[in-house]
């Protein structure tokens, strides 16, 4: 279940040596929620968000941003720069 931590999208620039938030969502947000499954999280990401073409970008999962149901035990988020992808070019 959705908890309080946070999740964020981060623009990467320069070889990882800088990076610049881009969205940041927590848990509790409007702009969050689960999905029927129990599983998935659904996150409105605003179309300023991805705005570069070709750039990188890194999501960044609070450690307690979803806790377990039954127990209501904090999960483990996602590291920084685990989760990194691209934009397409057009």
């Amino acid at each position: 279940m959705l908890s309080s931590g946070n999740i964020s999208i981060h623009e990467i620039n320069g070889n990882h040596k800088t990076e610049i938030v881009r969205q940041t969502v927590n848990g509790f947000a409007k702009f969050c929620s689960m999905n029927e499954d129990n599983k998935t999280v659904t996150i409105d990401v605003f179309k300023s968000t991805f705005n570069k073409p070709g750039q990188l970008y890194h999501i960044f999962v609070e450690d307690g941003f979803v806790k377990e149901k039954n127990t209501s035990e904090p999960l483990l988020g996602i590291i920084k720069e685990r989760w990194v992808f691209s934009t397409g070019m057009y």
